[in-house]
């Protein structure tokens, strides 16, 4: 399938494919601070001295989550925490490398330095210059939440966060649920984390909040915002694993910016 250019104003450069040219050009690694005036210009207010890419996702995430939820947008729960990460690459021109991890029937290898990506029977698919929902589109294919848990080519475990400890979570951390049945994922980005204000006397961060898709009966449900309270949450010392209530293995993630940065 060819995969074709879309216009949006957040894709400013829509230029017609020429051999191998790649759907955006990498000038920047997620932990280079950021220098140039343009992008200090994009973050605004946000900017702060010795801030770096990575320190700029966590402001920018919640903001793309936003625009989307505003819009009302009907995603999966994997598909919509991929396509933020992909938008923001694009918007500050970094590096975004995903290859499967499963020895056999591997899926396809994205690199936005490339032309598109070859499917699994060879066939090579093109994506437009500039058209980053296009790549977008075609990691989410492939890709979903069993991926996003289980793929350190994709993401990587944060073991800071403990949720007794619950100040070390931040926006942009991934969190990706595996259910008890053992087939059902789910996957979610933190779009904020806030201390309650009712009758609340410690300084500890009492809940946070994501933005997140869902299916119903296999279809994209519209997105929506879900509050949860860290006391869901328990931290096991002796195996190091993170339960939600009695139903869901949970681990507390981070996209792997330093091997998208390494393998550019």
């Amino acid at each position: 399938m060819q995969l074709k250019a879309t216009k949006s104003k957040d894709s400013p450069v829509q230029m017609k494919k020429k051999d191998d040219t790649p759907v955006w050009t990498t000038t920047n690694n997620w932990g280079d601070q950021i220098k140039r005036k343009d992008h200090k210009i994009r973050l605004g207010k946000d900017f702060k001295k010795d801030m770096t890419y990575t320190d700029a996702w966590r402001i920018m995430a919640p903001k793309l989550q936003q625009k989307y939820l505003d819009k009302k947008t009907k995603i999966d729960c994997a598909d919509f925490s991929m396509r933020v990460m992909v938008e923001f690459a694009y918007m500050f021109e970094l590096p975004v490398r995903v290859d499967d991890y499963k020895a056999e029937g591997t899926d396809p290898s994205f690199n936005n330095d490339a032309g598109g990506y070859k499917e699994k029977n060879g066939k090579w698919i093109d994506i437009e210059t500039g058209d980053w929902k296009g790549f977008a589109d075609g990691m989410q294919k492939h890709y979903g939440a069993a991926d996003l848990y289980n793929n350190r080519k994709m993401t990587s475990i944060n073991k800071d966060v403990k949720f007794n400890e619950g100040d070390n979570l931040q926006p942009g951390n991934l969190l990706g649920y595996k259910y008890d049945n053992g087939t059902t994922y789910h996957s979610q980005t933190v779009s904020e984390v806030k201390d309650s204000f009712w009758f609340d006397f410690d300084e500890d961060v009492d809940y946070f909040t994501a933005i997140q898709g869902s299916l119903s009966d296999g279809k994209p449900t519209p997105l929506f915002e879900k509050d949860y309270n860290f006391s869901s949450f328990k931290y096991n010392e002796e195996n190091e694993k993170i339960r939600y209530g009695n139903s869901a293995d949970v681990r507390v993630m981070d996209w792997n910016f330093a091997r998208f940065d390494k393998n550019r």
